[in-house]
């Protein structure tokens, strides 16, 4: 039998949440911008050793127009979650800091991304969400840290990768290659 494991990505509109799913499941940067109107839900079916697993990768804009009103029900039986914000706007950092404490089911791995790493990159002074902070908060509530860069593949799936094999669903003698990415050599994968 297959297990579900439950993902939820959850951020502002305009964070590269779509972005982030769509690279990992798909290995493909949309170049277009398409905005998620309603909760959107991916699948992707994945292998770990000689464990097989489906993945429903859920996607919401935190109840943006009324897409899920009642967040509660989002969260139920969510084994991961993402909290995603844009590094290079401080009010989507700020709106992901509500779900920190103590809104998840204390058995959800909840991991804070940080997007658009290769904007930051060209130009450190585009960097609004100083590191130090979110590293701090991280660490207070117990959270990963990732910042990655859909559009050039940067630790999207070594983000994914790393909180799958954390699930006591996997054997924790199991080998996972976690580098992955398809540029991943000038970044950590946990900052």
């Amino acid at each position: 039998m297959i297990e579900t494991i439950k993902i939820v990505c959850n951020g502002d509109l305009k964070v590269g949440k779509t972005s982030f799913i769509k690279v990992f499941i798909d290995d493909l940067f949309p170049e277009v911008y398409q905005e998620t109107i309603l909760c959107s839900i991916d699948y992707k079916n994945f292998e770990i050793g000689n464990k097989k697993f489906k993945l429903q990768i859920w996607e919401d804009n935190f109840g943006y127009r009324g897409c899920f009103p009642n967040e509660k029900r989002l969260i139920e039986n969510t084994s991961i979650a993402f909290l995603i914000y844009d590094i290079t706007n401080l009010q989507s950092y700020q709106s992901i800091l509500r779900y920190c404490n103590g809104f998840f089911n204390e058995k959800t791995i909840v991991t804070l991304v940080g997007t658009k790493l290769d904007i930051v990159d060209l130009d450190n002074s585009k960097r609004k969400v100083p590191k130090e902070v979110v590293k701090e908060n991280s660490m207070l509530f117990g959270y990963d840290y990732f910042e990655i860069s859909s559009k050039y593949n940067i630790n999207v799936h070594n983000c994914f990768l790393k909180q799958i094999s954390k699930l006591s669903l996997i054997n924790d003698n199991i080998n996972i290659n976690i580098n992955n990415d398809k540029n991943n050599t000038a970044f950590n994968n946990n900052i």
